[in-house]
Order: C-alpha cells, then structure tokens, then sequence
C-alpha cells in the first residue's frame, strides 16, 4: 500500500467533531471547550481557527480523566455511550 493510500484509509476510519458537539456532550459551555484545546487540555487540532476533535482520541482523554470511584463502571459505560452516539452522525 502506498502513502496516498494508507492515508485515504486512515482518513475514511476517523471521525471529527466539531466544538459545539464535544460542548453539547458534556454539557459545558463552548468557550470552555474552545479554553480546554488552546491550554492542550484535550485533545484537538486547529485548522486555520477551527478547532476539531478526532472522536478516539476524545474517548481516550475521557478514559484517562475519570477519578476512581466505586462506581466507576457505570460512568464509563455511560460516557461510551454518548461519544458512540455521535460516531453516527
């Protein structure tokens, strides 16, 4: 496979979200977002002045944020919920 090709492939397997989704999803206000990603806070890309969010490495930011707590399972499975519903869009 060449370059050209791997990166098609890897393009059809990402998915981005915009700020008002990530905002929308956790029900936070968008300029908290739009702080968050110019402090590196969480993960995303500038292109030009938008922001977008690449959906996995959303999920792994989440993953990797939560505070341990007995009740862990259920958070997780509801946030995986929630980012697996916006990979339909």
């Amino acid at each position: 496979m060449n370059s050209k090709e791997t990166i098609a492939t890897r393009a059809s397997d990402v998915k981005f979200l915009t700020p008002l989704e990530i905002s929308e999803m956790f029900r936070v206000p968008i300029r908290t977002i739009h702080a968050l990603a110019r402090e590196g806070k969480i993960p995303a890309i500038k292109i030009g002045r938008l922001w977008r969010f690449e959906q996995k490495e959303v999920w792994k930011w989440v993953e990797g944020s939560y505070h341990r707590t007995s009740d862990m399972g259920e958070i997780h499975q509801k946030a995986k919920e929630i980012l697996d519903s916006y990979a339909g869009l």
